[in-house]
């Protein structure tokens, strides 16, 4: 019988953190947290895997590297910016 109950109130435990945490997800505004929200991804895009940038290589050249390996994708300005944080690395990325 007190088995039965500490495991209830464990369950009881679980299930309020749960709400709690279901709540906080509901107030999160991830729109907000996009330089371009309205940005969509191709149908079939692959993020091309490159070189990242980590302040010790030349960052025109490192910039250059990106825009021509990203426009022959078609890929618009916003799309251009919203994805070169993926290039980045360490103190950059931050």
């Amino acid at each position: 019988m007190e088995g039965e109950k500490k495991i209830n109130e464990r369950i009881n435990k679980v299930e309020e953190m749960i709400i709690r945490a279901r709540e906080v997800e509901d107030l999160m505004d991830y729109q907000s947290l996009s330089l371009f929200p309205d940005v969509r991804l191709p149908p079939k895009f692959k993020m091309l895997t490159l070189d990242k940038f980590d302040e010790i290589s030349c960052s025109k050249s490192h910039l250059k590297m990106y825009i021509r390996a990203m426009q022959p994708l078609g890929e618009t300005e916003e799309l251009l910016a919203q994805m070169f944080q993926n290039t980045l690395t360490k103190a950059t990325f931050r």
